[in-house]
């Protein structure tokens, strides 16, 4: 049977690829010659836990409570198809999208984004109504309990020297472990009282929660400090240069006196953090607000997650580890350097050698940059980083004999704008726009022919897709793969961000054909009607959507039949909310 390496660089978006400067040196454009690529391939949403069930289940992103439970509801995954078929399973990404992970890429499971993700938008309905429903009360109970017993799991095995914990080798503290796993198990016994739970939604379960128990992550800080200190002013120069007139970075550059006591420190905050989409195209209070952010003594936790360098140095090392089995592997990993803030070198390593060789090769690429190029210069530095790590891995694959058995895929889960040329504010318009939706695929394996597919598709083909190369029978859920689906229009479906809570949030829709594009927001009880439609594009003329055709007439007749393919969905969706918030029987503890 063939292997599989999935890879799914979060917030990747085909713009960023289209426009980087120097294409002949990326590894990935080299790969297209060998590949399958699709060119137009579209999301489910415009952040990560949209897309997971789609990239990941091959599922409709609202169908099967949406991500509420995130992938648990679904009626499979490939981690478990390939679990089934005796696959040795590599899996690195959020803890919440498979319980268990079969490796865990946090640093520690950060439980404290649960107030952004769920508790948030539960306290906004305890504010309005005065209390909560003995329903959201359990969905926000056993969400906190899944992520509370799945992290004692991870630092139990840690503390076992499991396997699946090796990313997190030399980071935790045994004794604080220990603490923490106590603390957690306490908390699981409280939250069994509505007035308690009621409370923590009401202060944030950040309230509740011991400090993360890590080693001190950045003992050669202080070493670092000179060349943390002339890199920080190279980097800001160079980015001085690709500016849109009127934002100049020396507003952080004097922030950055004024607020930070440890200029080591805050360089570091400043790599992982201020090298962000915002950089580029807002006011100059933008840069100061977010220097601000960069350099608070509380951020330097706030991206918990590993740098693609030392991901794909693990799995190197598990593949190395697997020499004498004879089973295949599926490898599934989600870097997050592309997403923002985007970050360009392997942070979270002790090699000095290597941080400093990293950052000199990001600055001689940085000097290279046409002048002409306005945009966030980092996120082509984060991509260049990323496309290293991608080679490295093939390489590998190529030099141990494996790569003419392996099917090896590249795509994303959404985009994002952390490079685009225009500054979208909040407006549902903005949040839907290409640069967030198109995302790139290309799956390759040995000597493959080059082949292209322009037809408009969606992420959600890909398991499928994949099931079909390996040679496995998919599950009958799974969404058409790219090379069955015929569909005249592809449907994108998500809420904002936080809570995926269908009676109270209204849902966004992206219905498209390779030309048009018509965007939908709707609450869940509303028949769709013209009125329900935000705006209508011509891509082809119009790919920065500056430009809405809703109220020309010529479009009216393409436009009904839009809306009779969004209420179709719409209708269906509707017939799965007396199931939609009730939690799976694994999330029974």
């Amino acid at each position: 049977m063939k292997n599989v390496v999935y890879i799914v660089v979060d917030s990747l978006s085909q713009k960023v690829l289209d426009d980087y400067p120097f294409k002949d040196e990326l590894f990935l454009e080299a790969l297209k010659n060998k590949s399958i690529v699709c060119s137009n391939m579209y999301c489910q949403g415009p952040y990560t836990e949209a897309n997971a069930n789609g990239v990941f289940s091959g599922q409709k992103a609202l169908d099967n409570s949406a991500c509420l439970f995130f992938n648990d509801k679904c009626p499979d995954s490939l981690n478990d198809l390939f679990v089934r078929n005796n696959y040795t399973v590599y899996y690195s990404n959020w803890p919440a999208h498979f319980s268990p992970n079969y490796h865990d890429d946090n640093v520690f499971y950060d439980l404290s984004v649960l107030d952004m993700y769920r508790l948030n938008d539960l306290k906004k309905l305890l504010e309005r109504n005065g209390k909560l429903s003995q329903e959201e009360l359990n969905v926000a109970r056993v969400t906190i309990n899944k992520w509370m017993v799945d992290a004692i799991r991870l630092y139990d095995d840690y503390l076992d020297n499991k396997e699946r914990t090796s990313l997190h080798y030399g980071l935790l503290d045994d004794k604080l472990l220990s603490n923490t796993i106590k603390h957690y198990r306490k908390i699981l016994l409280l939250l069994k009282s509505d007035d308690y739970l009621t409370d923590v939604i009401k202060k944030g379960i950040g309230s509740i929660l011991p400090p993360p128990p890590l080693n001190l992550l950045y003992q050669h800080i202080d070493v670092l400090k000179p060349i943390f200190d002339e890199y920080l002013q190279l980097f800001l120069k160079e980015q001085n240069k690709h500016m849109v007139k009127g934002d100049k970075v020396k507003s952080f550059l004097s922030n950055a006196k004024l607020k930070s006591p440890n200029r080591c420190k805050a360089f570091l905050r400043f790599l992982k953090w201020l090298f962000e989409y915002r950089l580029t195209n807002i006011p100059k209070e933008g840069v100061e607000v977010l220097a601000h952010n960069a350099l608070n003594e509380n951020i330097l936790y706030k991206k918990p997650f590993f740098s693609m360098g030392r991901r794909v140095d693990d799995v190197i090392s598990f593949l190395d580890s697997m020499s004498s089995k004879n089973s295949p592997f599926y490898i599934c990993i989600q870097p997050q350097d592309f997403h923002q803030p985007s970050t360009f070198f392997t942070y979270d390593t002790n090699n000095l050698d290597l941080i400093e060789s990293e950052l000199k090769d990001q600055l001689s690429f940085a000097k290279r940059l046409p002048k002409s190029l306005k945009c966030n210069i980092f996120s082509h530095m984060s991509l260049r980083y990323i496309d290293k790590q991608i080679r490295k891995l093939y390489e590998y694959l190529e030099e141990t004999k494996k790569n003419n058995n392996t099917i090896f895929v590249i795509t994303s889960d959404h985009g994002y704008w952390n490079y685009y040329d225009k500054y979208p504010s909040l407006d549902p318009v903005d949040v839907m726009d290409e640069v967030r939706m198109h995302v790139p695929f290309m799956v390759s394996c040995g000597d493959m022919s080059r082949g292209l597919i322009n037809r408009t598709l969606s992420n959600n083909a890909i398991p499928r897709t994949i099931c079909e190369l390996v040679g496995l029978e998919p599950n009958d859920s799974f969404e058409p793969s790219i090379f069955n689906s015929n569909s005249k229009y592809i449907i994108s479906e998500y809420f904002n961000g936080g809570a995926p809570d269908v009676l109270n949030k209204p849902i966004h829709y992206i219905v498209r054909n390779e030309r048009y594009k018509l965007l939908i927001i709707a609450s869940i009880n509303d028949n769709i009607e013209i009125n329900n439609c935000i705006a209508f594009y011509d891509l082809y003329y119009d790919y920065k959507e500056r430009h809405n055709l809703l109220f020309k007439k010529q479009y009216i007749g393409l436009i009904t039949e839009m809306l009779t393919n969004i209420q179709k969905r719409h209708n269906m969706i509707k017939l799965q909310l007396n199931d939609y918030y009730v939690p799976p029987a694994s999330w029974n503890f």
